[in-house]
């Protein structure tokens, strides 16, 4: 049975120009993103997650506004096989001191192994982590290279490409009863009606 990554690669091979998504932002028109570029630019993201080690399974929290960036590095998580977790961007309607306390909370739950962030909000992402935190790398977004998907580099002979078969493809931090890594189960709760 085809993955989620699989299929994005076929509509990448077969029908690149094929609108995937649309970006959505107040008062101005809906930007289509085709296939080739949700994939070259998930591919960027990817290809960063594996030079800063983030290995398939383990979390990667998102800090970054609603456009390109959030779905790049959203979809390059997946490809890779880690598991995306969006964390809303502060605001000037939260406030500093609450909102870090918020993320090192989410630190200490989901122990992602990475953050995503723009440059002028690193600072704050530094403050809000605590000694002995499982975060290895914050990644700026601004460092993000172009790239094209693995499976098309041919430099990249003999690696592992993307996109990589992972049960953790299409799961945000670790709802109901998603895997930690080291593979152990979380508790399932119990959602009336199910």
């Amino acid at each position: 049975m085809p993955t989620f990554s699989d299929l994005l690669k076929n509509f990448y091979e077969k029908e690149p120009q094929r609108v995937a998504l649309y970006v959505l932002q107040g008062g101005q028109p809906d930007q289509p993103v085709t296939y080739r570029q949700l994939l070259q630019g998930a591919a960027a993201y990817a290809q960063a997650f594996e030079q800063h080690g983030v290995q398939p399974g383990e979390v990667v929290v998102l800090i970054l506004q609603h456009g390109y960036d959030l779905i790049y590095a959203f979809f390059g998580a997946v490809l890779h096989g880690a598991i995306p977790s969006i964390m809303p961007f502060l605001t000037e309607k939260l406030l500093p001191e609450r909102y870090r306390a918020d993320l090192a909370a989410l630190v200490a739950i989901t122990q992602p192994s990475a953050i995503v962030t723009y440059p002028e909000f690193a600072s704050e992402v530094h403050a809000a982590l605590q000694d002995g935190s499982s975060v290895r790398s914050v990644i700026v977004s601004d460092k993000i290279g172009a790239s094209r998907p693995a499976w098309q580099n041919p430099g990249r002979a003999g690696r592992r490409f993307y996109p990589r078969r992972s049960r953790h493809a299409l799961t945000c931090s670790r709802p109901l009863g998603a895997i930690h890594p080291g593979g152990r189960r979380a508790p399932r709760k119990q959602i009336p009606g199910r």
